[in-house]
């Protein structure tokens, strides 16, 4: 029992310390006063708005399909996004392992990848895109034909 009250204590004692270590000084509490909201918020980020289209629109197996990610931020076209993949999978295998692939900027805020799908079905392409700040990611059915 002794041993548990001793514990306590520590513990106790850490939690205080913690808590009124941070703001020590008169100085620091009129530092953190000069932080008001409006200075806070003067920087905003935007999100990224990202859409996808393929080419073809509906392939057939093996045939090659090129995945166009088109990134913008307040619709202007991003060039310098920090990574673009796509993901592909179909749900109706679910063993299946699913593809990530890298894209290449081809100008005007898209990023395309291609791939080669040699089974029919739907398939789900999810793209995961980092750019200003942000990773969004979404997916879209692609049907693929015999």
């Amino acid at each position: 029992m002794r041993k548990m009250g001793g514990i306590a204590l520590t513990v106790l004692l850490l939690s205080m310390w913690v808590l009124l270590g941070g703001c020590t000084g008169a100085d620091e509490h009129r530092h953190h006063k000069g932080a008001t909201s409006e200075k806070m918020t003067s920087v905003s980020l935007s999100m990224p708005k990202v859409s996808l289209s393929f080419t073809p629109a509906t392939p057939k197996i093996g045939e090659s399909i090129q995945i166009h990610v088109h990134v913008t931020v307040d619709k202007q076209p991003v060039n310098d996004a920090d990574r673009v993949q796509v993901e592909v999978w179909n749900p109706a295998r679910p063993g299946e392992h699913h593809r990530m692939i890298g894209t290449k900027r081809t100008g005007n805020g898209i990023y395309t990848a291609a791939v080669r799908l040699d089974q029919p079905g739907a398939y789900q392409v999810m793209y995961h895109v980092t750019a200003n700040g942000a990773h969004v990611m979404n997916a879209q059915k692609l049907e693929v034909r015999q």
